[in-house]
């Protein structure tokens, strides 16, 4: 044993070096898990950030297509009320169009065949 082992290993037959030694020795275990901690902190935030971005994306991606749905279905029934000799109840919805929803209507009430 080197002169340096033999005055460490004379410190520590004091209990009060034992006692400072083990407060030190706790404090570097305490410092570790703190660091630990952290790291796995912030590894658990990154992982939650990456989540809502990934949920917002999806969220937006549903919203744009329920829309698209939504103005496609629109559009059908549209269509479909403008089309002669069709539905002509989605009509009243168009104030622009009242001439041509009569004269289906009058169309649909005067075909041959309809009288019961």
């Amino acid at each position: 044993m080197d002169r340096m082992e033999k005055r460490k290993d004379a410190d520590l037959d004091n209990p009060i070096d034992q006692i400072l030694a083990a407060e030190r020795a706790a404090e570097a275990r305490i410092l570790d898990c703190r660091e630990r901690n952290e790291a796995q902190t912030d590894e658990a935030r990154r992982l939650a950030r990456r989540i809502l971005e990934r949920a917002h994306r999806r969220i937006t991606a549903i919203h744009i297509r329920c829309k698209n749905a939504v103005e496609a279905r629109s559009a059908d029934l549209w269509r479909e009320a403008a089309f002669p000799g069709g539905d002509i109840s989605g009509m009243a919805l168009r104030p622009d169009c009242p001439e041509a929803a009569v004269e289906r209507l009058a169309a649909r009430l005067t075909k041959s065949g309809d009288h019961g």
